[in-house]
C-alpha cells in the first residue's frame, strides 16, 4: 500500500538528526526543581499509584511494569540499538535535557472526547497554534467556545439513547476515562456479524459521547500532509473515530476573496458541530443550513502514534520527538510492518462522484463499500435505509472492526502511522507519547526515553495491546468491556472489592 509514498519520504534509511534549532535550543534546560537530566545516569521511572493499578486491573487492563523485562530497552539487535541509531550530536543534546521524573502524571490530562489533528506538513509551530489568522484551530477553538457557552445556558440538546445512559463501567481511577461506548457492547468480539443498526443500541450511539463523559474536543496542529481537492482544504484526523475528514477548508491569506471565506467559514463551522464536536446544528432548519456533508475515511493502519513535537513550546519535545520516531519506525519495519509518515494517500479513492445518491454498492458481508478502496464511507447512506445500505457510522465501526481482526483477508497489511503535533501539555515529562488504536483505545505516555523506552512501546503496547504502568499519563476506553448485561463480574460489589479484584483481561488491540 505504501511503497510509492516510501519513494516520497525523506532520507535513505540513514538516521536523521532533529532541526538544528531543537538540538540547540536551550528551552528545555529550565530548572525545574522536580527535573533531572537525563544524561546524569540510570533514573528509575516512578511506579504507577498502587490504587490506580489496582482498578485498571480490575477492569481488565493488561498492564505490565518496565521492572518486569529490562531486555526490550537493551536490544540484542544492533540496528535496533538508539545508541547506534541516533547522531552522537544528537544523543549529546538530549543528555543535557532536564525531565521531571518524580511527579505523578496520572491524572494530569484534561479528559476529552474526542482528539482532533488538522494537517499542516510541519513538525514545529507558532507558540500557539490558535492565535493563526484563518486557520483550523483558530476557528475550532472559537467554536468550541460558543458551544460550551450554550451548554451553560442550557441550549445543548445532544440526543442520546436511553439505553446509552444505563451503560455501566467499573471503577476507573482519575486520567482514565470512558468517551465512548465499547464497541463490543453493540457487537460481541466473537461474533462474525457486522454492525447492523436494527441493533438495540446503534453505530450511532457508538460514535457520540458517552453520557456523563467528557465533550472537550482536544484541537492539534499535525504533520500529516492535505490532500484536499481544495487549495484552502484540510484534513483532519479524529480520534477514536479512526477517521480522516477530508476538504475541511481553512480561511489562510490567498486567492479568496471575503465573501468566499465567509462562506467557507461557515460551511465548515457546520461540520466542525455536526462531525467534530458532536453539536447541534445552529441553524433553525435543514433548509437554511449550508452543505456539511463530510468526506470521511477510515484510517488503514493498526496504531498511530502521535509525539509532541512542538519545539517552539520547549526543546525538549522538539528533541525527543523525530528521536523517538526512528526508533519506533525501525522497529516496525524489522517486525515487517509498513510505516507511513505523511497519510496524503489515504482518502485516494474520492473521486468527487462517489457519494452521489445510488452510486455506491456495499459488500454483501462485510457491509462495507466494495469496489472503492480501503476505508472509503458512503455518506449518503443513513440508517433508516438499513435494509438497502448501512449508516455511514455502521460502515466505519466495520471497517474499524477488520482492522483488529489479525485474520482478516480484507484488512491491508500491517502498517503504522507517525505523525507529529502541538503541544499537548508538559513538556517536563518528554518524550510525550500517544497511541491510537482501531478498537477505539488511546494510551498517553509520558518521560519515554528516546534511548530506553521507545522500543518497549511498540513491542509491548503496540504489537501485544499492553500498557506500560510506569509511563501511563492517560488512558482513553481503556475498559474493553463486553456490555451492561455482561459486566456483574467487573462492576458489582464494594468499592473495595472492585479495587482488589482482576477484571477479565481485554487486549486494547480487540475489538
Amino acid at each position: 500500500m505504501f511503497s510509492a509514498i516510501k519513494s516520497r519520504l525523506a532520507g535513505n534509511g540513514e538516521a536523521k538528526e532533529p532541526a538544528k534549532e531543537a538540538v540547540e535550543a536551550q528551552a528545555g534546560q529550565a530548572d525545574d526543581s522536580e527535573a533531572q537530566p537525563v544524561g546524569g545516569g540510570a533514573v528509575e521511572l516512578k511506579a504507577l499509584d498502587p490504587a490506580a493499578e489496582q482498578q485498571l486491573t480490575a477492569a481488565g487492563v493488561d498492564l505490565i511494569s518496565c521492572s518486569a523485562c529490562p531486555s526490550i530497552c537493551d536490544p540484542l539487535d544492533t540496528s535496533l540499538d538508539p545508541n547506534t541509531i541516533h547522531p552522537d550530536k544528537t544523543l549529546r543534546a538530549w543528555s543535557k535535557q532536564t525531565i521531571d521524573m518524580d511527579s505523578p502524571m496520572l491524572a494530569s490530562t484534561t479528559p476529552f472526547y474526542r482528539h482532533a489533528l488538522i494537517s499542516t506538513g510541519k513538525k514545529d509551530w507558532v507558540h500557539d497554534v490558535a492565535t493563526v489568522d484563518g486557520s483550523l484551530a483558530q476557528w475550532f477553538q472559537e467554536w468550541a467556545g460558543e458551544i460550551e457557552e450554550e451548554k451553560k445556558k442550557g441550549k445543548e440538546t445532544l440526543q442520546q439513547d436511553a439505553s446509552m445512559a444505563r451503560h455501566r463501567q467499573p471503577i476507573l481511577p482519575e486520567g482514565v476515562w470512558q468517551s465512548t461506548l465499547p464497541p463490543s457492547s453493540a457487537m460481541s468480539s466473537s461474533s462474525s456479524k457486522p454492525i447492523m443498526s436494527c441493533q438495540a443500541r446503534t453505530a450511532q450511539d457508538h460514535l457520540r459521547p458517552l453520557p456523563g463523559g467528557p465533550s472537550r474536543v482536544l484541537i492539534s496542529n499535525a504533520s500529516h500532509i492535505s490532500s484536499s481537492r481544495h487549495h484552502h482544504g484540510q484534513n483532519v484526523m479524529l480520534f477514536p473515530d479512526w477517521v480522516m475528514l477530508s476538504d475541511v477548508c481553512d480561511g489562510q491569506p490567498g486567492e479568496k476573496v471575503a465573501t468566499a471565506v465567509a462562506e467557507d467559514k461557515e460551511r465548515t463551522r457546520e461540520l466542525y458541530r455536526e462531525h467534530i464536536a458532536a453539536a447541534p446544528s445552529s441553524s433553525s432548519s435543514k433548509e437554511e443550513r449550508p452543505r456539511s456533508r463530510p468526506r470521511r475515511t477510515v484510517l488503514p493502519y493498526r496504531a498511530v502514534v502521535v509525539l509532541c513535537s512542538h519545539n517552539k513550546r520547549d526543546a525538549r519535545c522538539g528533541i525527543a520527538a523525530p528521536m523517538l520516531a526512528e526508533v519506533l519506525k525501525r522497529h516496525a519495519e524489522a517486525a515487517g510492518w509498513e510505516v507511513d509518515e505523511r497519510a496524503d494517500h489515504v482518502d485516494h479513492h474520492h473521486d468527487g462522484e462517489a457519494d452521489e445518491e445510488g452510486s455506491c454498492e456495499f459488500h454483501d458481508l462485510l457491509r462495507v463499500p466494495a469496489g472503492r478502496g480501503w476505508g472509503h464511507v458512503h455518506e449518503t447512506s443513513t440508517a433508516d435505509d438499513s435494509n438497502k445500505a448501512p449508516s455511514p457510522e455502521e460502515q466505519i465501526l466495520n471497517w474499524r472492526k477488520e482492522l483488529c481482526d489479525p485474520s482478516s483477508s480484507y484488512a491491508p497489511s500491517p502498517s503504522l502511522g507517525i505523525f507529529y503535533c502541538s503541544h499537548i501539555g508538559k513538556h517536563a515529562w518528554a518524550g510525550n507519547v500517544i497511541v491510537y488504536f482501531p478498537s477505539g483505545s488511546g494510551v498517553w505516555y509520558g518521560r519515554v526515553d528516546p534511548k530506553e523506552g521507545a522500543g518497549r512501546v511498540f513491542q509491548e503496547t503496540i504489537l501485544k495491546g499492553k500498557v506500560i504502568g510506569e509511563l501511563l499519563r492517560a488512558g482513553i476506553n481503556l475498559y474493553r468491556g463486553e456490555g451492561a448485561d455482561e459486566l456483574e463480574d467487573v462492576v458489582s460489589g464494594t468499592k473495595e472489592q472492585l479495587v482488589g479484584g482482576k477484571g477479565r483481561t481485554k487486549s486494547l488491540l480487540a475489538w
